[in-house]
């Protein structure tokens, strides 16, 4: 009776067991069938983010031609070809624009690859950057220490200079032409890095104003005008101011160029104006730009946001500028005097120094009386470009092209166009990890930023330095370039682009 109770259990032990065993292989099948699936997807999902850099990391953007965008990482200038010449626009011209490469910077197929972010072209580039700082190639050190000298050295003959230096002489489309944009660049140190940003940004039918602070050494400022006399709508502010940090004076030297450039507007009828400063770098051509200004559809675009509750100290109480030694860098102190009301009649915002304005708008900045009143109620408060601009942007309906107080209409850093920039603190939770290095809390990029940076809608990026990665710079520069050329064939064959 036993044994056979026992040989009963053992069948039904058996018997689960190979219940078990038969579920176990048609999961393994099941398994191993969705396994393959899942490679196959994620093997798509990864050849399609290295073709079209989707919006995997960080906001980054589908590129709206990824043939034009293969086109300017390998534009040759053998490629140059223009279908349909017009009378001034040739293949020739298109050719002649084309950079040289610098023997002692990143090759095109090397600054192609950094623009892709390949991990091992960015790292051979950051090895070379480590290298160049090295004392032990102090004569690559001289060779860039020497750029602004001969950038000023030709300078002295205009049409060499322009001709060398490959400027952009003649409007590209009849798009750009119809559409002039004015430039208000504040500068005050770095001739080399000052041109290098004229250069990718000049256009013959825009307008270009050259606030150099005051405090600048007659070099520098004798420097600039000569790289300004060689064009005949690019001009040195008639007024210039000592630039303080914190201080009004930050806003006097934009109002000081909006004046200039408003009263030039019956030479040249520009639409909107951009402020830049000299650390300042564009992410897109040209044509880019007037598309995304006209896309505007007669609105501003700046960073205006509820201000913060750290902030209100700004322009609740009295601010006064030291005097102490260190006038290149004194920041304003704060006092016990409280302030009065702000005259206009909307609500203090929050903001940055940078701003696109449409003409109509500057044409109210510089002539309300409201205004006026309210620029000389700023003159004693802390940092105030950090809330003038803000502030006038949400003084709605008053105010061309701004918007209404409410905050749906806020607008951060990265929502607005004007300006990208990386602070201390957030990498990795709002963007990529700063590729270069930190200087008072704003990444100045290296190689390895570029690529993240070109699929963002800004216009610009802050800061670039040529000082401090001049690869980054460099091929950055030649990939806006290559993209111009690209644009205009597909441009002047196709009829758009």
């Amino acid at each position: 009776m036993l044994r056979h109770v026992s040989l009963r259990g053992a069948l039904c032990t058996l018997y689960a067991l190979l219940v078990l065993w038969l579920v176990g292989y048609c999961l393994l099948r099941y398994l191993d069938s969705t396994k393959t699936s899942l490679q196959d997807h994620h093997r798509n999902v990864f050849e399609n983010y290295n073709s079209h850099k989707t919006q995997f990391h960080f906001l980054q953007l589908d590129d709206d031609d990824d043939n034009l965008h293969k086109e300017t990482k390998n534009l040759s200038i053998q490629e140059v070809q223009l279908k349909h010449p017009t009378n001034q626009l040739s293949g020739d011209y298109l050719r002649s624009l084309v950079f040289h490469p610098n023997p002692h910077l990143p090759t095109i197929s090397m600054c192609s690859d950094i623009i892709e972010g390949d991990k091992e072209a960015i790292e051979t580039s950051q090895l070379g950057l480590l290298e160049m700082k090295s004392t032990f190639f102090q004569k690559k050190l001289e060779m860039f220490a020497s750029l602004e000298e001969d950038v000023l050295k030709a300078a002295q003959n205009c049409s060499l200079f322009k001709r060398s230096r490959k400027y952009i002489e003649i409007p590209l489309t009849p798009e750009e032409k119809a559409y002039p944009i004015a430039y208000v660049i504040t500068i005050h140190k770095q001739v080399a890095m000052f041109e290098r940003l004229l250069r990718a940004i000049y256009q013959p039918q825009n307008l270009y104003c050259i606030h150099v602070d005051k405090k600048s050494p007659a070099t520098f400022l004798s420097a600039v005008e000569k790289i300004s006399n060689c064009f005949e709508n690019v001009f040195v502010a008639s007024n210039l101011t000592d630039v303080h940090y914190t201080h009004f004076s930050r806003v006097q030297a934009d109002i000081n160029c909006l004046q200039d450039l408003a009263a030039k507007r019956n030479i040249v009828r520009w639409k909107y104006v951009i402020n830049l400063c000299g650390l300042d770098y564009p992410l897109k051509t040209n044509l880019e730009m007037v598309r995304s200004l006209k896309n505007l559809h007669g609105y501003n675009n700046l960073e205006t946001f509820t201000t913060p509750a750290h902030k209100k100290q700004r322009y609740l109480f009295r601010y006064v500028l030291p005097t102490d030694n260190d006038v290149n860098y004194s920041v304003m102190r704060k006092t016990d005097i409280s302030k009065s009301q702000s005259p206009l009649d909307t609500p203090m915002f929050a903001g940055s120094a940078y701003f696109i304005f449409k003409y109509k708008a500057v044409e109210c900045i510089l002539t309300d009386p409201v205004i006026k009143t309210f620029l000389k109620w700023n003159e004693d408060t802390y940092s105030p470009d950090e809330h003038i601009w803000g502030t006038l942007q949400r003084w709605y309906p008053n105010l061309p092209g701004s918007f209404p107080p409410h905050i749906k209409y806020d607008l951060n850093e990265l929502q607005s166009i004007t300006r990208l920039v990386k602070w201390g603190g957030m990498d990795t939770e709002v963007y990529p990890k700063c590729a270069g290095t930190y200087v008072r809390g704003v990444c100045v990029y290296g190689v390895g930023d570029l690529s993240w940076l070109l699929r963002q809608h800004h216009l610009f990026a802050n800061k670039f330095n040529f000082d401090i990665d001049p690869f980054a710079v460099e091929c950055l520069d030649r990939w806006l370039r290559n993209r111009t050329i690209v644009q205009t064939l597909k441009y002047i064959s196709n009829g758009f682009v």
